[in-house]
């Protein structure tokens, strides 16, 4: 870092300094800077970008651990974010040691999130209630309904934000990965390599922040620097992470000859409908002779795809929908379909069966079964084609 000489048209370097250099600790300055700004983690080009302390120095695992959690978050997707401080040097362990945090948070319910937030505010739940749903973007009343981490759920006490229990309804399952933030004021490789590694072969969503200080005469500044993921990559490593776990499953699974028979029936077919290949469907003779058990239909411009699972066992075929696009874009669409109760029963109309409606990371699902007849498997597909085609058009309707 450099200091402008206006008046000489010359540059002054300011020297870097570690904390311990200039007697700050870990927790008693760098933890705090945290908490008053916790933008300093985030991309200020991101709206979406941005933290909620809800706790820190977190100690409240069920299982009796001593071990302290030095920050804990809410992203804007509704998900923990474990947030760990190192001063100057990570440690080589630290991976595995916010790995075990984020372990311990997996089970937290939301009535437990609120409980911890109401105890770092000082205040009591219903407070620390509506600043988590403002935060998140919701408005809270006794009689509405809220919406925490992109889902409609009913104004209750069993609300959870990770592993969401709603009464008199089936369960829905949503993001249980939780985010990781480690903050250092240096990395070694031991430590890149292994974030590395695991957020390209896993998808894990770890970020490594490198924090700078410098001191120029008595004024001291500091800068945050996000270097894993590096900036603009974020959808490369998600792809990657995809690619590899497809190429992962191709390994370990074997070509079932009644599977690939079934695919490449479905692949036949679309080739002799053109109006099927017209509305987007394209077929994937690699795929098909794979005879796998699942089966994408990529969509042609458009933000969703179908996804087809054989089950020998019962006969049936499962299909999921997932919604493909970024995640603003991913939010409002999916948002849309689960607010609005003509779309979601309309969905259910065109596939004929019960849907489950669920969230993941990164795509949202709508999933159900269809028949699967293994004696006339033309009239099956047939039968499969048109209920997706009445799915698109739905879809279609609320993307436009």
């Amino acid at each position: 870092m450099y200091r402008i000489n206006g008046s000489e048209n010359t540059m002054v370097q300011i020297k870097p300094v570690s904390l311990k250099q200039v007697g700050f600790e870990e927790v008693k300055n760098l933890q705090e800077w945290i908490v008053k700004h916790p933008e300093c983690l985030c991309d200020d080009s991101d709206d979406n970008d941005k933290l909620l302390i809800i706790q820190k120095e977190f100690a409240g695992w069920d299982d009796q651990s001593r071990k302290r959690l030095d920050l804990l978050a809410l992203d804007k997707q509704g998900n923990l974010v474990i947030i760990e401080n190192k001063r100057d040097d990570s440690p080589y362990d630290v991976v595995a040691q916010a790995i075990t945090y984020a372990s311990f948070c997996e089970t937290m319910t939301a009535k437990r999130i609120i409980e911890e937030y109401a105890r770092y505010l000082n205040n009591d739940e219903k407070v620390a209630k509506e600043k988590i749903c403002k935060f998140l973007g919701q408005q809270i009343e006794d009689t509405e309904d809220i919406d925490i981490n992109e889902q409609q759920i009913e104004d209750t006490e069993d609300i959870d934000i990770n592993e969401q229990q709603i009464e008199d309804t089936e369960d829905i399952n949503i993001n249980r990965q939780q985010r990781i933030i480690i903050v250092a004021g240096d990395f070694p490789i031991e430590v890149t390599s292994a974030v590395l590694w695991l957020t390209n072969n896993y998808n894990l969503k770890i970020d490594c922040v490198c924090y700078h200080l410098y001191r120029d005469g008595e004024a001291l500044y500091i800068d945050f620097d996000k270097i894993i993921p590096i900036a603009g990559t974020e959808d490369y490593q998600v792809k990657l992470a995809e690619k590899r776990r497809e190429e992962n499953e191709s390994k370990s699974h074997k070509c079932v000859p009644e599977y690939r028979d079934y695919w490449i029936k479905v692949n036949s077919y679309l080739r002799l409908h053109n109006e099927l290949v017209e509305k987007g469907f394209q077929p994937n003779e690699d795929r098909a002779k794979k005879g796998r058990q699942t089966f994408r239909f990529h969509i042609s411009k458009k933000l969703y795809f179908f996804e087809l699972r054989l089950s020998k066992r019962d006969g049936v075929v499962g299909v999921s929908v997932y919604i493909r696009t970024d995640i603003e874009r991913r939010s409002n669409f999916y948002k849309q379909i689960l607010k609005t109760p003509k779309i979601k029963q309309d969905i259910e109309n065109a596939l004929e069966n019960e849907v489950v409606w669920g969230t993941g990371d990164p795509d949202k699902t709508i999933s159900t079964s269809i028949t699967w007849n293994r004696e006339e498997p033309e009239k099956s597909i047939a039968w499969q084609m048109e209920k997706l085609s009445a799915v698109m058009k739905v879809l279609d309707s609320v993307s436009k």
